[in-house]
C-alpha cells in the first residue's frame, strides 16, 4: 500500500497489536531494501530506500522519555513506572528513539542509521551535524559536555519538539492506536493531511467503533489484516449490571461482531491463504520458494 499509494496510517486493537504491526512492517521494508538492492553498487540510483515507520504513542510520555535517555541513554529502556505509570511507551521506532538516532545517541536501544534509510532522513541528520545550532546537543551527545552545562543554555525539549515535528512530516507509516490517531493532535492531523491509506492490523480483534475512529469518513482505501477464526473484540462490560440489575450493555453479541467478520458478512472480497483454502476446500498445498501453491 505504502508503495502504491503512498504514507499509510497503522493501526490494531491494542497497544501490543499496534507495537507488532509497527516492528514486522519495518522489519520487512529492510528485508525487501537488502534483497533487492543486494547486486547492486553503494552509488547506484536505483537503489530502494526503506520506509520510515513510526510508532506514535503519547506525546507527553515520548517528549518525557527522549529528554530522560538525553540525559542519562542507559536510565531508560522500555516502560519505567517510576516515571511514567500505567505508560504503553517503548523506544523501538518510538519518535523519541528516531530523535536519538539522527543525533547520534550512544543508547543502546538507539540503531545506527543505514546508507539506505529514507534520503529526507539522512539529510536531516546531515543538517544537524553541520548547524551550529545544535552545537551544544552534539557537545553533550559525544561526551564534551555536562547535562548541566547543556540544559543551562539549551531547552532540551523544545529542541526534541523540533526533531519531534520534522520526523513526523517524514514518515512513510504511522502507527497509532485508534484513541491515538483522534485524541492526540499530531497523529489526528497527519492521518487527516497526509495518509493516503488506512491498514488495521488483527481486525478480527478489533471493534467496528475502533475500525471507524481510525478509518474516519475519509473514503481512503482501508486494508484489515486477521483471522476471523480467533478471538473476538472483547467486550469487558458484558453481563455488568447497575444496582437495580439493569445491564448497562445491551447490545453484547452485535459488539462481538468484529470489523473484519462484519465486512465479511457484507460481501467486501476477501482473501484467504492457500493453507486455509486446502482446510476447508480438502485441496492439497505445496510450497515453492517460501510462496504457498494450490494444486
Amino acid at each position: 500500500m505504502n508503495a502504491s499509494l503512498g504514507r499509510i496510517l497503522g493501526s490494531g486493537p491494542s497497544n501490543v497489536s499496534v507495537d507488532n504491526f509497527a516492528e514486522r512492517l519495518d522489519r520487512v521494508t529492510r528485508s525487501v531494501c537488502s534483497h533487492y538492492n543486494r547486486d547492486k553498487g553503494h552509488d547506484d540510483q536505483t537503489r530502494q530506500r526503506h520506509a520510515l515507520v513510526v510508532r506514535g504513542y503519547n506525546p507527553r510520555e515520548e517528549m518525557n522519555a527522549a529528554a530522560r535517555m538525553l540525559k542519562d541513554p542507559e536510565g531508560l529502556t522500555a516502560t519505567d513506572s517510576e516515571w511514567a505509570v500505567g505508560s504503553w511507551w517503548k523506544p523501538h521506532l518510538s519518535l523519541a528513539f528516531w530523535a536519538l538516532t539522527i543525533i547520534r545517541s550512544p543508547a543502546k536501544s538507539v540503531r545506527q542509521l543505514n546508507p539506505d534509510d529514507k534520503t529526507e532522513l539522512l539529510a536531516l541528520k546531515a543538517d544537524i551535524d553541520a548547524d551550529h545550532k545544535w552545537g551544544d546537543l552534539r557537545a553533550l551527545i559525544a561526551g564534551q559536555t555536562e547535562w548541566d552545562a547543556y540544559e543551562s543554555k539549551n531547552d532540551p525539549k523544545g529542541q526534541l519538539k523540533i526533531l519531534f515535528v520534522k520526523l513526523l512530516s517524514l514518515a512513510d507509516i504511522l502507527c497509532v492506536t485508534p484513541s491515538g490517531s483522534e485524541n492526540d493532535k499530531d497523529y489526528r492531523e497527519w492521518k487527516n493531511r497526509e495518509a493516503k491509506g488506512i491498514a488495521v492490523d488483527e481486525a478480527a480483534n478489533t471493534n467496528r467503533a475502533d475500525l471507524y475512529c481510525v478509518w474516519g469518513n475519509t473514503l481512503l482505501p482501508c486494508f484489515l489484516a486477521g483471522d476471523p477464526k480467533q478471538l473476538p473484540p472483547a467486550v469487558l462490560s458484558a453481563g455488568v449490571t447497575d444496582a437495580e440489575g439493569n445491564l448497562f450493555h445491551r447490545h453484547v453479541k452485535d459488539a462481538k461482531i468484529s470489523a473484519l467478520v462484519f465486512y465479511q458478512a457484507s460481501g467486501v472480497p476477501t482473501y484467504l491463504p492457500p493453507s486455509r483454502l486446502a482446510h476447508e476446500g480438502h485441496l492439497s498445498v505445496v510450497e515453492l520458494d517460501g510462496i504457498e501453491i494450490l494444486t
